[in-house]
């Protein structure tokens, strides 16, 4: 039996309605990203968006300007951090670099020459204000031999001994540091060069077509939880319940 051309035109227009209704059920669920400007704002800047029910999502394939500033910021870090501390093995203790510096500069120059002429001064200085005072036997022979030995042949001696030695702990850590400090530019350098610079500038130049690929589709579902790029970090209360 042949169905009348009215019902067939009203069958037509039901189920437009029904597909029509359907089509705006799923968009109230899953709407698409371009009609909420925060979403796009945030996908954008992070790389992630909250969805309409509250999950955080993690988009892969949009590298996102703040984790791309937060590469930049860690690389020149390493790099300020591999020069600073040349002469610093990772565990803490000092190189051969560091360690020669400070024999030098401490123990030689600082602690047995400047203060060694300084206490050699002082303490001669007592023994003869005793001598004045108690004049033992051959108190002035004494003098003179405390005077030359206190005043003029130690620090003389420390002077030579220190210059020398200093001299020497010096020359050795700046030969080892020059060849540490060299390879430490070169690693700092190379990391600015390639992950502060080049890798940003490739995140930031695919971030573009991704992004504008991504703000036409509708928002993730939790069963693309783990493919094509989308993972979720961080379930709503809502949506925790619904598992």
């Amino acid at each position: 039996m042949a169905i009348p051309a009215y019902l067939s035109s009203t069958s037509k227009i039901i189920a437009s309605l029904a597909f029509g209704l359907a089509a705006c059920a799923a968009a109230e669920v899953r709407p698409l990203v371009c009609v909420h400007p925060t979403v796009m704002a945030d996908l954008y800047w992070t790389g992630a968006m909250t969805d309409y029910h509250g999950n955080r999502w993690e988009i892969d394939i949009i590298p996102g300007i703040t984790p791309t500033a937060a590469i930049v910021g860690r690389s020149w870090h390493r790099a300020y951090r591999d020069i600073a501390d040349t002469g610093l093995r990772e565990n803490g203790e000092q190189s051969l670099t560091r360690a020669a510096f400070h024999f030098g500069g401490r123990e030689v120059i600082r602690d047995f020459t400047v203060h060694g002429i300084r206490d050699d001064y002082v303490r001669t200085s007592h023994q003869i204000g005793e001598l004045w005072t108690e004049a033992p036997f051959g108190w002035y022979a004494q003098i003179i031999g405390r005077s030359f030995w206190g005043y003029v042949a130690k620090p003389v001696g420390r002077t030579i001994v220190g210059s020398v030695t200093g001299t020497g702990a010096f020359i050795v850590g700046i030969l080892s540091g020059s060849v540490e400090g060299t390879g430490r530019t070169v690693i700092a350098a190379g990391d600015v060069a390639a992950i502060g610079t080049a890798y940003p500038v490739g995140r930031l130049l695919w971030q573009q077509p991704a992004w504008l690929f991504s703000i036409i589709n509708r928002e993730p579902d939790l069963k693309q939880d783990g493919h094509w790029g989308l993972h979720v970090v961080n379930f709503s209360t809502t949506a925790v319940s619904k598992l």
